[in-house]
């Protein structure tokens, strides 16, 4: 091969890499230039995946472990929604505590009584009613003691028969007794002890009263301010508590009862003894007193009934001097 071929191979060659345009083939570089190509960086091989360790994680649970924590957390969340609904209850009930609180005051306040009135008492005074009635902080209260009034059965007050109670106002109540009537009197160590229908000593004095009749012939054990005598024979007692109630209802003015050993009864009314013997029952005997005695008043004598019979036309006075 000649040298021209061989240069003309060449420059095609070399044409092919970095094209020649007139001007450098006129005036050629010394150097022949060549077209730079961008440098490209270098891409790193991504590391290779590592397989993961078990370096750092936790060991894996077992079943049995699993389910200790399963329960473990539910029994947690439950304790918690216990908790919860408890602070819930317990706001709930301060709130109905204050508010009771206040409905209390208010109620304490619009009801506080400032005073009672009395009526129809007789043998209590003012305080001891009073005394009787109010034995705690709530009777201090208008409405919580009437309404205890209300519902007071009648025999829970000694000598008292019967109440009537009103609420005049907030602070105001009206009280009106009923006093048992006393029935008769004993003279024992130099009192008059003074009792009613039921036997109650309702009253102690020094003298009698005059419309009261005083009863002899009994043996008395012991006494006490409102409660039951004592007397020695309960089966006189019962005869004379009877016969005390019939005088009471046929309104007879008798100033004495007197038992004697043999338990014959004597009445007397003024100047006048009435002599009625020893029976069970004396209905029939006191009922004719009551239209004898009017026609005897003022005159002196014995009337003997102790065998009255009912129908009798005639009762004789026996006069006997004054």
């Amino acid at each position: 091969m000649s040298e021209n071929q061989n240069e003309n191979q060449e420059r095609q060659e070399f044409g092919k890499i970095i094209p020649i345009t007139w001007k450098e083939r006129l005036d050629p570089p010394k150097e022949p230039l060549r077209q730079e190509v961008p440098r490209r960086r270098p891409v790193k091989d991504p590391p290779p995946e590592q397989e993961p360790t078990d370096e750092g994680l936790p060991p894996e649970e077992s079943e049995e472990e699993f389910e200790k924590s399963l329960r473990k957390r539910v029994r947690e969340k439950v304790r918690e929604q216990k908790r919860e609904r408890r602070r819930k209850r317990l706001k709930r009930l301060a709130a109905a505590a204050v508010l009771l609180f206040i409905c209390a005051g208010a109620f304490l306040l619009i009801f506080r009584l400032q005073k009672i009135e009395l009526a129809g008492n007789v043998y209590y005074t003012e305080e001891q009613f009073i005394s009787r009635i109010q034995t705690g902080r709530a009777d201090k209260n208008t409405l919580l003691l009437y309404l205890k009034l209300k519902r007071m059965k009648p025999n829970s007050l000694p000598f008292i028969e019967n109440l009537e109670v009103e609420m005049t106002d907030t602070h105001s109540l009206k009280v009106t007794i009923y006093e048992k009537s006393i029935i008769g009197c004993i003279h024992y160590m130099s009192q008059y002890i003074f009792f009613d229908k039921d036997g109650m000593v309702v009253e102690t004095k020094s003298e009698p009263k005059a419309d009261i009749p005083v009863i002899s012939g009994l043996q008395m054990k012991s006494f006490a301010l409102f409660q039951t005598m004592k007397i020695e024979d309960e089966s006189l007692f019962s005869q004379v508590l009877g016969l005390s109630q019939l005088i009471r209802k046929y309104e007879l003015e008798i100033d004495r009862i007197e038992f004697d050993l043999s338990r014959n009864v004597t009445l007397y009314s003024e100047e006048i003894e009435i002599r009625l013997g020893k029976r069970d029952m004396y209905d029939d005997q006191l009922a004719e007193l009551k239209n004898l005695l009017p026609a005897a008043k003022g005159l002196a004598g014995i009337l003997d009934m102790k065998d009255y019979q009912p129908g009798q036309s005639r009762i004789i006075l026996q006069e006997k001097e004054r």
